[in-house]
């Protein structure tokens, strides 16, 4: 008897192959038979699973909309927007007078006038307050990072 192949053995293609484009697009689920005709993928259990993880995709997608809308619309009046920002540098690296770690983010705050921000306002990491240019040079400074996903302007 001849050995078999080790790619007639491999059982992760299959796997593999339903793997990809589980992206946002529908997905059409394949029948796959071994040698004696036996179904080893139920098409109707694939598509209802395909289905669910796209539901649950666009739910999510949406969710992050509305959490990034309501941040927007509970936005103080003196306050345009708001972003984290990190040093690539070990050591740090100083901006429009703001020491930005490597090790954690400092929040800057875009402001319109600095003397309109109210004495007791608080935040949870180091932040800084910024005119929108000051705001612009950071944010397009080659030796800072915007951490993603932290971006917020107010419409």
């Amino acid at each position: 008897m001849a050995p078999r192949s080790k790619k007639a053995d491999d059982k992760s293609q299959p796997l593999a192959a339903a793997a990809v484009g589980t992206g946002t697009e529908l997905v059409q689920a394949q029948t796959e038979q071994n040698k004696d005709g036996t179904v080893l993928v139920d098409p109707d259990a694939e598509a209802a699973r395909l289905a669910a993880e796209q539901q649950a995709a666009e739910e999510a997608r949406l969710a992050a909309e509305a959490s990034a809308t309501a941040a927007t619309s509970d936005m103080p009046d003196w306050l345009l927007g708001q972003f984290d920002v990190k040093a690539k540098s070990p050591a740090g690296f100083w901006r429009c007078q703001v020491q930005f770690l490597h090790s954690s983010p400092t929040r800057v705050f875009v402001v319109e006038d600095k003397a309109a921000v109210p004495h007791d306002h608080d935040c949870a990491i180091p932040c800084c307050y910024l005119t929108p240019e000051e705001a612009q040079r950071v944010h397009q400074d080659s030796w800072l990072i915007v951490v993603p996903g932290s971006e917020v302007t107010k419409d």
